[in-house]
């Protein structure tokens, strides 16, 4: 059982002196970090332009609701995942998040309420980015202030 044990420890453990079992993972744990939750907030637009891209021009009210619930769906996932990681930040994230898809079911209900529901993609997709934009330098500088008081 020694040589087995010897054999099995060799090829799996760093000659550091690292007492674990090396999956092969990261050798830093960064996800808690300011920059990671910068990244998890600034991947949320590149998703959305992709998703307004599949929109038809001009857009109807049943691809709204999609693409809100796949929005929603997609920064849930960032958040989960950036809160997996460690996460120190995730409340930011989270209000981020929420923020945007408040946004959009803001933009969602003036558009449906309007006595001329038809509206061209670009003009939705114009005027969704101008928010998400503003959102993220918002929370961006939150993320900046709780860095420097932390």
């Amino acid at each position: 059982m020694g040589k087995q044990q010897a054999r099995f420890n060799s090829g799996n453990l760093r000659s550091t002196g690292q007492s674990h079992y090396n999956f092969g993972g990261a050798q830093h744990h960064s996800g808690g970090s300011k920059s990671a939750a910068k990244k998890a907030i600034e991947s949320y637009w590149p998703f959305v332009q992709t998703q307004l891209t599949k929109l038809s021009d001009p857009v109807v009210e049943v691809e709204l609701k999609d693409l809100h619930k796949s929005v929603s769906r997609y920064g849930l996932q960032r958040l989960t995942g950036y809160q997996a990681a460690g996460g120190t930040y995730g409340p930011t994230v989270k209000a981020f998040v929420s923020a945007c898809n408040d946004q959009l079911a803001n933009l969602l209900e003036q558009q449906f309420e309007a006595s001329d529901t038809t509206m061209s993609r670009r003009d939705f997709t114009i005027a969704f980015e101008h928010e998400v934009n503003a959102l993220v330098q918002q929370y961006e500088a939150q993320l900046t202030s709780l860095s420097r008081q932390a």
